[in-house]
């Protein structure tokens, strides 16, 4: 049985429970959505590393079970943004928006949460396809993804960044193995940044998910790669977390 359908119909079963809330998906094509969320509604992103080791690490698996969870456990008025990237997949593959309304009954709220589901592999499986064919070099850029949807989705206080962590395609690259074994590279690595891959993110908690997953990265280099990131969050105001899955 296909992955993503069995992670569905697991999700599904729980959803019914779920009361109140339901929600509608559209990919933008042109920015985020300009409609006013109802007081005190959430808006949060998931950020998934799409390149070529990633997909080895199975990264893009871990983003889709992450995207599963966060729509499953929406608050009424909530909305999940989903951005896959490799280098720069927004120049013609829109995220996905996930936007949650309240609806009048938790039968109708079961309903359209059961509809939404089954549709979101196929939309996701889509986008997906859309963002590694398209031309992009290699590698990846990882705080330039975080850093343009801050800019495009500037009200999310909640990041969670899918990826094995080595973004090659800014300045030095974090996965030289030799650079990770020098226990000052993280503070040279974030002083190498432009002011662009540095935003203002006081207040924002981002969670990175599977740093290091898919890599030969002893624990040594690994816990190197991991300061590399809390320096930036240092740098920028971001609450810095890491989760293996």
């Amino acid at each position: 049985m296909n992955q993503h359908l069995l992670s569905i119909m697991i999700l599904v079963a729980v959803c019914v429970l779920v009361i109140s809330g339901c929600a509608s998906i559209q990919s933008t094509g042109s920015g985020p959505s300009t409609d006013h969320p109802p007081a005190g509604a959430q808006q949060s992103l998931i950020i998934t590393d799409v390149s070529d080791s990633a997909l080895e690490g199975g990264h893009d698996d871990l983003g889709w079970q992450r995207t599963l969870t966060a729509v499953a456990n929406a608050a009424p008025g909530d909305e999940v943004i989903v951005y896959l990237f490799r280098v720069n997949a927004g120049a013609r593959c829109a995220p996905l928006q996930i936007q949650l309304a309240k609806q009048a009954n938790p039968e109708e709220d079961a309903e359209f949460r059961r509809d939404l589901l089954g549709a979101l592999s196929d939309r996701y499986s889509r986008y997906q396809e859309c963002v590694v064919t398209e031309p992009s070099g290699g590698g990846s850029a990882i705080l330039g993804a975080i850093a343009e949807m801050h800019a495009l989705f500037p009200r999310s206080r909640f990041i969670q960044v899918v990826t094995d962590g080595c973004s090659n395609r800014e300045t030095s690259g974090t996965c030289r193995r030799q650079q990770l074994n020098d226990p000052e590279f993280p503070g040279r690595f974030v002083d190498s940044l432009p002011p662009a891959l540095c935003p203002a993110l006081d207040g924002v908690r981002i969670v990175f998910v599977g740093l290091g997953r898919g890599t030969v990265l002893t624990p040594v280099e690994l816990a190197t790669l991991r300061a590399v990131y809390r320096s930036w969050g240092q740098r920028t105001g971001a609450a810095i977390e890491f989760q293996s899955t």
